[in-house]
């Protein structure tokens, strides 16, 4: 089934309807490339943040952790044993996914995935193969008018894929894993000029090159 209208109207209740939290906000989108190493994010402390992944241990004032890879699930759950489960409990940010397991643990707001783009619907994202190019979409159903993607490097930087070691099992080749992510990317831009969301990426050395690169610093000058 490709849209969550599809579902019997019982299944649709056990998904959340992303509130406007953030009306024509600016969005930062924090992902886990190791760029952000370089960077002083506390400066994002006081704004609408989204963290993806297991970043949250790093940055745990983050507003919203979002992620769609049901091994962060594993890793953040009690039943499955996993090691960040403490650190999930303690985090007292929203927490959203859209892994289809998340429908059992009731700490987490799950969202209907599709496969592609964004989407409009409140209880449903694009899942685009990453949880960054997904949190986009979650975003939009915030509010933002404009998302800034923060340590979206689709690149190793000296051998190294995230900025934190918090991602202990190693993942398929690297070059594969970007290579599938930037096959998305096109929809989200297609998607994104669709619904009049402007996405800026202050990756300045990202491979991500769809969008127009901003340093962080002017970003931050120019709100108000």
């Amino acid at each position: 089934m490709s849209r969550i209208t599809d579902l019997h109207p019982d299944q649709q209740k056990l998904y959340w309807t992303v509130p406007k939290l953030w009306p024509n906000s600016t969005v930062f989108i924090i992902g886990g490339g190791p760029s952000i190493n370089d960077m002083d994010l506390n400066q994002l402390r006081e704004l609408n943040t989204i963290i993806c992944n297991t970043g949250f241990m790093a940055f745990p004032w983050a507003k919203v952790m979002y992620f769609g890879d049901c091994k962060v699930h594993t890793w953040i759950s009690w039943e499955d044993g996993g090691r960040y489960a403490e650190g999930f409990d303690n985090y007292t940010g929203l927490k959203v996914s859209c892994c289809p397991d998340t429908l059992r643990d009731s700490r987490i707001h799950t969202l209907y995935r599709r496969r592609r783009g964004l989407t409009d619907e409140p209880r449903t994202v694009g899942w685009n193969c990453n949880t960054g190019a997904s949190a986009v979409n979650l975003a939009m159903h915030l509010g933002a008018k404009k998302v800034v993607l923060i340590g979206f490097d689709l690149q190793q930087i000296n051998g190294k894929s995230n900025f934190h070691n918090y991602n202990f099992i190693p993942d398929e080749d690297p070059i594969s894993i970007y290579k599938k992510f930037m096959n998305f990317w096109p929809y989200v831009k297609e998607s994104a000029e669709k619904f009049g969301l402007e996405i800026v990426n202050t990756t300045l050395n990202s491979k991500l090159d769809l969008f127009p690169f901003v340093k962080l610093e002017d970003v931050l000058s120019g709100l108000s």
